[in-house]
């Protein structure tokens, strides 16, 4: 009786804890997520909001194919300045890969916070492992969302660098260089909030299954 309602105190923590982590994940739903900067646009930040609504331009459409790079630019515009520029078919491949990466990135986004919606009625469940799939389906989301943003931070450097190549012989090519060193794209406070909360809701989860406590 003693050992029950021991046990009965410990999934009630298990249980505050995850509800408590999943609070705080979709409260970054709001928070600055990525931090971008161009010289010559400034600095700027996307929530997982904005992300989100980038996932309607991943589609190619007449309205969103021929827009120019300009100061209010999304995170799927920053992404068609990468595209490599040029003809054959080695560049389209290109083109296609890099693209199909970043437009899964608002995707995977969407995927991670249904997921955690999902999470609130899963953490119910007697049985724990429909809750500890969707906690890991929500790391690996997660986890390719923060890889595509310094996969294409890096990008981002290779292709303004490549832009001002021919232009060595310019007066103004340090100058210019030093602005393209300037160009980053990188995860901001609301990103590594999310990759904590998710974190320890896959551990807790599987610290559950392990203790059996879905099963009280």
């Amino acid at each position: 009786m003693t050992k029950t309602k021991s046990n009965g105190k410990k999934c009630l923590v298990w249980k505050t804890l995850v509800y408590l982590m999943l609070a705080g994940a979709l409260f970054t739903y709001v928070c600055p997520f990525v931090r971008v900067r161009v010289p010559a646009l400034g600095t700027r930040t996307w929530s997982v909001r904005d992300m989100v609504q980038t996932a309607s331009k991943v589609i190619p459409s007449k309205t969103n194919t021929a827009q120019s790079f300009n100061p209010s630019f999304d995170f799927i515009d920053f992404i068609r300045e990468l595209l490599p520029r040029g003809e054959g078919f080695r560049l389209e491949q290109e083109r296609t890969l890099l693209f199909v990466m970043g437009a899964f990135v608002p995707l995977a986004l969407i995927v991670v916070y249904v997921t955690l919606v999902l999470t609130f009625f899963l953490a119910l469940l007697k049985n724990g492992n429909p809750y500890a799939w969707a906690t890991g389906i929500m790391n690996v989301c997660v986890g390719y969302v923060i890889g595509s943003i310094y996969f294409f931070n890096h990008a981002a450097h290779e292709s303004f660098g490549k832009a001002i190549t021919s232009a060595k012989a310019n007066p103004f090519f340090l100058v210019t260089e030093r602005l393209v060193q300037d160009v980053s794209l990188e995860p901001a406070k609301g990103a590594w909030a999310l990759i904590a909360f998710t974190a320890v809701l896959f551990v807790v989860g599987l610290l559950r299954l392990s203790k059996k406590c879905s099963n009280q």
